[in-house]
């Protein structure tokens, strides 16, 4: 078992098992459960975490620096599809672990920065 906290985003994950994940559900306000084919449990997500829970006393794990695309989707509001399709265009950096892209936090980060209303606002009026 690992638990990891990555204070930018504000997120604690709790990986119980190293498997492919084939399905995340939404089980509570910011709370996910991700599962593997066979209906097993792989690990649980908290969104917002410090707002919810005491995190001085745990000790965790750095956060991995590579996020599945469902997680950044959710994370960022985004559909895991579309995430793949930039990927595909080589808008985004993304790496296949086995079946599974993924991208680093970093990247994602700032492919959403780079992508806000706001940039596309200030590169259009700077074009004119």
């Amino acid at each position: 078992m690992k638990i990891t906290y990555d204070k930018n985003v504000d997120a604690m994950t709790i990986l119980l098992a190293n498997l492919d994940i084939e399905e995340t559900r939404d089980i509570a306000p910011g709370v996910y459960v991700d599962y593997d084919a066979d209906g097993r449990v792989v690990a649980l997500e908290i969104l917002k975490a410090s707002q919810k829970y005491d995190l001085s006393d745990v000790e965790m794990q750095p956060p991995d620096p590579y996020m599945s695309l469902s997680d950044a989707g959710r994370l960022f509001g985004l559909s895991p599809t579309t995430l793949r399709h930039q990927i595909a265009r080589g808008v985004l950096k993304g790496k296949k672990f086995g079946r599974n892209w993924m991208v680093r936090n970093n990247h994602m980060a700032a492919y959403v920065r780079e992508r806000s209303r706001k940039a596309r606002k200030a590169r259009a009026s700077s074009a004119v």
